[in-house]
């Protein structure tokens, strides 16, 4: 694991948090069409992320067995609420 995630773990996550805020703040500044810089720029950094963290944290995704499937199936009715609320959105 990265030595800046053992030892400050949290110190890391408020850079990710002020990296967010300073692109959300630059995309709107862009100004152009509402909201796409900004969702432009968050798209781009969600890839960054996913790949750094991908790389550099463990997530133990790698392996997956019929007993962790199950468990899973527990989460589908917050997936239906979630859907129900954009569908409502819409």
């Amino acid at each position: 694991m990265n030595r800046s995630l053992e030892t400050k773990p949290v110190a890391h996550a408020l850079v990710w948090i002020a990296l967010y805020i300073l692109i959300v703040n630059i995309g709107d500044a862009m100004g152009g069409i509402p909201n796409l810089s900004t969702s432009l720029l968050l798209t781009v950094l969600s890839v960054v992320l996913f790949f750094y963290s991908k790389t550099r944290i463990p997530m133990g995704f790698d392996i997956f067995s019929k007993s962790e499937a199950k468990t899973v199936l527990y989460y589908l009715p917050l997936g239906a609420l979630v859907v129900i609320a954009y569908l409502g959105g819409v």
